[in-house]
């Protein structure tokens, strides 16, 4: 007997077998994205409870500073509501990611997940198997140690309170929610931020040395990781170095920027050696803190560049396959520069020339002032030294010169000593413009004298100690051993050199990211050697703390391949830099 045709089997019905094919794989492909979608919502869901409870608690301690504000801050909120917002959007945004680091320590602390694939020194591939929020903590026990170092500096500085006119002027103007012109509006802003998060009179201080304590952890965490924690430990010692010390407790710009400086130059550069691939959010992070670098100072302008071309050697694989992500790159680099200078000029930089004139009124005094004291011709410049008087006393230039001689190149004393002041005060806005075209052409027309001035300024801020020797008494010997170590880690041509020495180096090797690095903090070392309104140390922060970190990686290296002749290497301490 003949049976039925089956109702479901394709084998007795060809005629729609390759319809059933079809949707047999079509319910296979839509069952299999079901259950990765399903995956994917547990695998979200700890995270989504974390973003929730981190924003819940930022917005909660956001809105306890609106309390704390009123009794720190001098002017009110409604006074200048642009910045005060802006800083609270920031404030919230640091808050975030102070509370969802602690999350990810507290509460996510050593479980598997978040794998990181990296290859350490020797070329060996590690995978990290733990969470972010053990490497948080990793970092925080490389940062740990350090306090023994701020503690004592802290308890001998902060009784003198902050270390500068400069600083106790922004903060004044921070404190009445105003910007102060010479110093940029990211100044402003991290002392707005800071006494928001730390309501006190030192809470830029305060927040800087946390700042500081997280590079520290940073780097040498970077650096154990890489050659081994033995290893990682000699990072310290850059962090022991005279100036650093020196500048623990200072809330000024540059101590702030060659910190910012160098955890960025650690991330790429270590992030290239372990062979590390980026992500859209890192890269996003990159892009906007060398935006920051470039725009927070004015010689940081390079860095519009290098920058880019760092982010395309430190990660190759945006190169490889199509352009677009080369070209999604420059762009976005570009869009974040402007974003990151409309508060300081603006949506249109309307008269851009006259604010950057006003801001060149230090370089402009400071520079004239000194010329005159290197042998500047007087009645060939005639002209334009009568243009210069109606603003600045030619009269009282020769006084200053004469009263102080060299330590005119420490500052630009000219514009605020007592009795110095040689800005008039009946000048006129077109005085100045008039003022600022004739120094202009006072410099192009006497480079020689310009450069020889701009040499002496160097060298005052590169040999701003010497070493004395006033007998063979303990505490002679002590001042004579001080005395050394400060002539030593305070000379800028030793830096300088190293900078110089490591760009050759570099190119003759083809290790193209220290040789763009190094050849972007040349740069450095041009714009403010040209430039610096004031002789200090601290403007070539950048180039002393690179040059020293290089000289590390550079001893770390060689010891470290002493030591694979003589011993097996294991896991976790080999390692050969490429």
């Amino acid at each position: 007997m003949r049976g039925r045709p089956a109702r479901t089997g394709y084998y007795l019905q060809p005629e729609r077998a390759f319809d059933y094919a079809i949707t047999a794989r079509s319910l296979w492909v839509e069952t299999g994205f079901a259950r990765s979608q399903r995956h994917k919502k547990m695998e979200n869901k700890p995270y989504i409870k974390q973003y929730i409870v981190t924003a819940a608690v930022s917005a909660l301690h956001l809105a306890l500073t609106f309390w704390t504000d009123k009794r720190i801050f001098e002017a009110s909120p409604s006074d200048n509501p642009v910045d005060y917002y802006i800083c609270k959007a920031i404030a919230f945004m640091a808050l975030f990611a102070f509370y969802n680091g602690l999350y990810l320590i507290l509460f996510r602390h050593g479980k598997e997940g978040g794998s990181l694939v990296y290859k350490n020194a020797s070329g060996s591939v590690i995978s990290d198997g733990r969470e972010i929020g053990a490497r948080l903590m990793e970092g925080l026990k490389c940062a740990a140690p350090y306090l023994i170092v701020i503690i004592p500096v802290c308890a001998f500085k902060l009784r003198g309170g902050y270390l500068s006119n400069d600083e106790t002027l922004i903060l004044q103007n921070a404190l009445t929610l105003t910007h102060y012109t010479w110093f940029y509006y990211i100044t402003t802003y991290y002392y707005i931020v800071a006494l928001m998060l730390i309501p006190h009179i030192y809470g830029p201080i305060f927040l800087k040395l946390i700042i500081e304590l997280m590079v520290v952890g940073y780097v040498v965490y970077r650096v154990g990781r890489y050659y081994g924690k033995r290893y990682g430990y000699g990072a310290y010692l850059l962090f022991l170095l005279y100036p650093v010390i020196a500048y623990t407790t200072s809330a000024h710009r540059l101590p702030i920027y060659f910190l910012v400086y160098l955890y960025l130059v650690v991330l790429m550069l270590f992030d290239m050696l372990e062979e590390i691939p980026a992500n859209a959010g890192k890269i996003t992070w990159i892009v906007f803190v060398s935006a920051i670098l470039t725009q927070w100072r004015t010689e940081g302008i390079y860095f519009a560049v290098i920058s880019v071309i760092l982010i395309l050697i430190a990660y190759p694989g945006l190169r490889a396959g199509k352009k677009s992500p080369v070209i999604a790159l420059v762009a976005g680099a570009l869009i974040c520069q402007y974003l990151v200078s409309v508060p300081q000029n603006g949506f249109a930089a309307d008269e851009l020339s006259a604010k950057a004139d006003d801001r060149m009124k230090p370089f402009y005094a400071y520079t004239v002032t000194n010329m005159f004291r290197n042998g500047l011709d007087r009645e060939k410049n005639s002209q334009d030294l009568e243009i210069i008087d109606k603003y600045l006393s030619v009269e009282t230039i020769d006084a200053i010169n004469d009263y102080y001689g060299d330590i005119n190149y420490e500052d630009v004393l000219i514009l605020y000593a007592d009795g110095f002041v040689g800005v008039r005060e009946e000048a006129s806005v077109e005085d100045f413009f008039n003022y600022a075209a004739a120094c202009k052409r006072l410099f192009i027309n006497n480079v020689d004298i310009l450069l020889k001035t701009r040499w002496g300024a160097f060298c005052y801020a590169a040999l701003p100690y010497h070493i004395t020797f006033t007998g063979t008494g303990l505490r002679e010997l002590a001042s004579f051993g001080i005395s050394v170590v400060k002539t030593l880690s305070y000379n800028l041509f030793i830096p300088v050199t190293i900078i110089i020495l490591l760009c050759l180096f570099a190119l003759i090797k083809r290790r193209w990211f220290t040789f763009f690095l190094s050849g972007g903090l040349l740069m450095h070392f041009a714009i403010v050697f040209v430039l610096a309104p004031a002789s200090y140390f601290k403007y070539y922060f950048p180039i002393y703390m690179i040059a020293y970190f290089y000289v590390m990686l550079g001893i770390m290296q060689t010891v470290y391949n002493r030591c694979l002749k003589g011993e097996a290497p294991d896991q976790e301490n080999t390692g050969q830099v490429r």
